[in-house]
């Protein structure tokens, strides 16, 4: 029953809040364009698809994948390095850069010389290669399995609704229900304004009828034992309003105070009217429902893991054979060892071991052609 909701971008909230108020039919895949992911203070790339994120929202359960940020710096003599600006929410920088260098002492990690942090105000790891050769592609793919520059942040939209019944929400029901719940503070917050200013302005009216029979509020005063019963019977106030009187100083008998109150009390009134028209509309209660300032542009990319990659091909040679490996959905890398067994065109199709030096195993079959028998083609690739 743990409930695990992600940061989100408040304009995009505020955005898919204004949609459901001016349109409580609108569909999905509108709210969808406003609200495209979470968001998270120390930034990232979400790499998971649209489909992924929007299924997620629908169900309120899911996750999305946290990439840090990095780019390639060049240097001198066609040397580079990988710079680390972002790191996943919630992940601990020193951690981080520990199980890095433990990987590298481990030699786990071989195409990688050094980590270094240079940070200052912001964040940024330096990661630097052992050759130039190194595709910074296929390093980041081993660091992302292995270190926590990838991290998987969970969704689960499981909240009390109406402050009783604990249930998971999709990411709809939560704005709607958010909604009603401001359309309820309004409407509590403007009863009690409505109570506060009636006893204000009750206030206000026994003190403009001081000021209007000055004189003889002096009179009874100064000659009753009891002056406040009948201050209540010669001007029809209530008990507060004689208390009040009675309690007044005589600097407060000023003409500047009798025309400030006449102010404050114009100011009471009007108050009152716009708010018990606005308890009678509910149009208005919509429209009153907050649109601050939209807020910042959200800190995280999402890109959309699910785009086609591009085929790729390069040479491998082994025993008697040269052969041309084609991956698809791989980033091309260098070959470091083949197992294979004697290659002869009259035996049934073999099966190859291929260790890539971006750590990825691939399985590979191939048919051997009779009338071409030191060449041959690749059928098959699977991941071991």
């Amino acid at each position: 029953m743990a409930t695990s909701i992600p940061p989100h971008n408040a304009g995009e909230l505020c955005q898919a809040l204004i949609a459901l108020v001016e349109n409580p039919k609108v569909q999905d895949r509108t709210i969808f364009k406003l609200v495209k992911g979470p968001d998270f203070p120390t930034g990232g790339i979400v790499v998971d698809d649209s489909a992924t994120i929007q299924e997620a929202y629908r169900t309120g359960r899911g996750g999305f994948r946290l990439r840090a940020r990095w780019r390639r710096e060049e240097g001198a003599r066609g040397t580079y390095q990988i710079v680390v600006d972002q790191i996943p929410y919630q992940v601990q920088k020193a951690k981080l850069i520990e199980r890095i260098a433990q990987l590298i002492e481990e030699k786990k990690l071989t195409a990688l010389e050094d980590v270094r942090d240079e940070s200052t105000e912001d964040i940024r790891i330096v990661l630097v290669p052992k050759s130039r050769t190194v595709e910074p592609e296929i390093l980041m793919e081993q660091l992302f399995r292995q270190t926590e520059l990838e991290s998987r942040i969970s969704l689960n939209l499981n909240v009390l609704d109406k402050g009783v019944t604990p249930r998971v929400m999709s990411l709809r029901e939560a704005l709607e229900a958010f909604l009603e719940h401001r359309r309820d503070v309004l409407g509590r917050r403007t009863r009690h304004r409505l109570a506060h200013i009636r006893r204000s302005a009750g206030g206000s009216d026994g003190y403009l009828a001081v000021y209007l029979n000055l004189d003889k509020v002096i009179k009874i005063i100064r000659t009753q034992d009891e002056p406040k019963p009948k201050l209540m019977a010669a001007f029809k106030l209530t008990d507060r309003q004689a208390e009040a009187i009675l309690n007044m100083r005589l600097r407060a008998l000023r003409r500047l105070e009798e025309m400030q109150l006449r102010e404050e009390h114009d100011a009471l009134v009007k108050e009152q009217k716009e708010l018990k028209r606005l308890l009678g509309s509910e149009k208005l209660q919509s429209e009153k429902t907050d649109r601050r300032n939209p807020g910042d542009r959200p800190a995280v990319r999402i890109e959309n893991s699910a785009r086609p990659v591009p085929r790729t091909e390069f040479p491998v040679c082994g025993g008697r054979a040269e052969f041309s490996i084609r991956t698809a959905g791989r980033s091309p890398g260098f070959l470091r060892s083949v197992s294979q067994t004697a290659i002869s065109p009259s035996r049934k199709p073999l099966q190859f071991l291929l260790f890539l030096d971006e750590g990825i195993v691939l399985l590979a079959e191939l048919h051997l052609s009779r009338r071409r028998n030191a060449r041959s083609r690749i059928l098959r690739i699977a991941s071991a």
